[in-house]
């Protein structure tokens, strides 16, 4: 499965209007995405707004199950390769849970237009369990697209 094949396996889960991840790029440990959220579904409405917690929670997922999909339906990372079918709808519906998520906002997110990187730190297994400790970064869109320009250099 390439990148845009698993973008489109994991949104169709989601209401169109919650398909918020439009782009993403893979490179083993890393995911970088880019994100809109025209409309919010938590705030009063004909308010400006900008990315809220609860979006950011959902934007999260979006881009973690594309990561955590292409490492195992391709078997990287030395992990247990699982057919596409076996990983959706089952890992993604029934098999993961986000046990612990801290968000910080140190300033307002345009959610119209923006990126993320997502990143998998470190990886256990215990038994037929893994668990991955994960840090997800959103970006305005000029400082991010200067860091994936960099990292294409690399």
């Amino acid at each position: 499965m390439n990148e845009d094949e698993l973008l489109n396996e994991v949104l169709c889960v989601y209401e169109n209007q919650c398909r918020y991840l439009k782009e993403v790029e893979l490179d083993g440990k890393q995911a970088w995405g880019r994100f809109s959220v025209p409309e919010t579904h938590y705030a009063v409405k004909g308010r400006k707004y900008h990315l809220n917690a609860a979006e950011a929670i959902i934007v999260y997922e979006q881009i973690m199950y594309v990561a955590i999909g292409n490492i195992f339906i391709h078997g990287l990372l030395d992990l247990k390769q699982l057919p596409r079918d076996i990983f959706f709808p089952t890992v993604v519906d029934e098999k993961t849970l986000i046990s612990r998520l801290q968000a910080r906002f140190s300033k307002s997110v345009n959610s119209n237009d923006f990126s993320g990187v997502f990143s998998i730190k470190k990886i256990l297994q215990r038994g037929e369990k893994y668990w991955f400790k994960t840090m997800f970064e959103i970006n305005d869109n000029a400082r991010s697209e200067e860091r994936r320009a960099g990292r294409r250099r690399m």
